[in-house]
Formats: C-alpha cells, sequence, structure tokens
C-alpha cells in the first residue's frame, strides 16, 4: 500500500484490498470503509446526493465508525483526525445532507456483519484500534 492508505476499491473488478500490516480490529474498519465506498457506487439510488471525493470520504468514514462502532470496536482515535481532515476539504453540510445515506449504508453493512448464525454465539470484540 501507498504511505498512508491502508486499502482501497476498485471499481472495476470490485476487488478491495487491504493494508495486511493493520491488526485486526484495524482490517474490520477499513474494510467497512471501503465496502461503503463500494455501495455508494454499486447500489446508487434515486435522490442519493452527488459527492466530491472529500464528500464520499465523509460519508464512509462515518460509514464505517458506525459499523465497527456497533462491533465494541474504538476507532475514535484514527477517525475523527480522519474525519476532520476531510472536513477541510467538503461542505459540512454534507454530512447533514447525507445522514439518510450513512444510516442506509451503515445499516447495510451492520445487517451483513451482525447476522449470528444460528446456533452459534455472538462474541463481539470491545477494543481500540
Amino acid at each position: 500500500m501507498s504511505d498512508g492508505c491502508h486499502g482501497y476499491y476498485e471499481l472495476d473488478t470490485g476487488r478491495i484490498a487491504i493494508d495486511a500490516s493493520l491488526s485486526a480490529n484495524g482490517k474490520v474498519k477499513t474494510r467497512c470503509h471501503e465496502l461503503a465506498h463500494a455501495l455508494i457506487r454499486r447500489e446508487r439510488q434515486d435522490g442519493d446526493p452527488e459527492l466530491t471525493y472529500a464528500g464520499e470520504e465523509l460519508v464512509v468514514e462515518s460509514v464505517a465508525f458506525t459499523c465497527v462502532g456497533a462491533l465494541g470496536i474504538k476507532t475514535d482515535g484514527y477517525s475523527v483526525p480522519y474525519l476532520a481532515s476531510w472536513a477541510e476539504q467538503a461542505d459540512l453540510a454534507v454530512l447533514e445532507q447525507t445522514a439518510a445515506l450513512i444510516d442506509r449504508l451503515a445499516s447495510r453493512i451492520e445487517d451483513a456483519v451482525l447476522e449470528t448464525p444460528a446456533g452459534q454465539a455472538d462474541d463481539s470484540a470491545s477494543e481500540s484500534l
């Protein structure tokens, strides 16, 4: 991965790559972030806002933060500064305008991730990145 890049989503192939050197929780957070990029592009709905790159980063990191929080993984130390850095390049109104999109994408990922197969215990970890 290039310096500072923890993962990426390839639109043409649908491939998501994650930095192997990340902690397990870092990999989960990054996968949620990249899945949100994929969902924005592949499951676009009428009424979804057009996003700048900075706006999309605000949305997908908000989705990742929400999803991993539901798993008990704390990412404040990474996500808050990351969001702040992109907020400098985007209109903060984008978060107000995209709240429904953030909720829909986070719910989509949470539903898939948090679904516990029948007969298995839900052993969510509560750990920081």
